[in-house]
């Protein structure tokens, strides 16, 4: 039985993780549509009856549309709170096996990032919802800030570093 070289399980590791994270973004997205669907019926129903308060149908709607555009938001996020305009920073084509493992690692934590930023706009439905609703915005804010640092990891540690004033171990 042949046991795999570091350099294989790193590009592994990564190119699982990049497939995963497009499968995230695309769940998101199809979640998204559903939300949107159902803040829309959410609505149409308090206009059938006035008793009814749309604001669970707006939040629904509201993170709908937050799902749907996730890459739009979180690209747009990095260009605000990091000043970059890339993200998704994978593996460099290297034949070190420590710069890969680092890039693969990078890469698990940017999915984590995206898991995160879904977490805020799954929170952000809830804010309609009487009593869950009054601390689920705070709790998605964390979420999403904390989720677009995760996605933009490369660059969070070298502002880190630069403040501290040392050098980064990411470059």
């Amino acid at each position: 039985m042949d046991v795999p070289s570091l350099e294989l399980v790193a590009a592994l590791v990564t190119y699982a993780a990049q497939q995963l994270h497009r499968l995230f973004e695309n769940a998101g997205f199809v979640i998204g549509f559903a939300f949107v669907g159902m803040g829309l019926y959410g609505c149409y129903a308090c206009a059938k009856d006035r008793f009814r308060r749309p604001w669970n149908a707006l939040a629904l709607c509201f993170a709908g549309v937050g799902l749907v555009y996730l890459g739009n938001w979180y690209h747009a996020a990095s260009a605000t709170f990091l000043a970059i305009d890339h993200t998704l920073m994978y593996a460099p084509p290297t034949s070190d096996w420590s710069t890969l493992m680092m890039g693969a690692c990078v890469t698990v934590l940017q999915l984590l990032g995206l898991v995160a930023c879904q977490r805020a706009w799954f929170l952000t439905r809830l804010v309609g919802s009487g009593e869950l609703g009054r601390l689920a915005l705070s709790r998605a804010s964390v979420f999403f800030v904390a989720g677009v640092l995760a996605l933009n990891i490369v660059q969070t540690v070298r502002v880190l570093f630069a403040t501290l004033g040392t050098t980064s171990p990411l470059g």
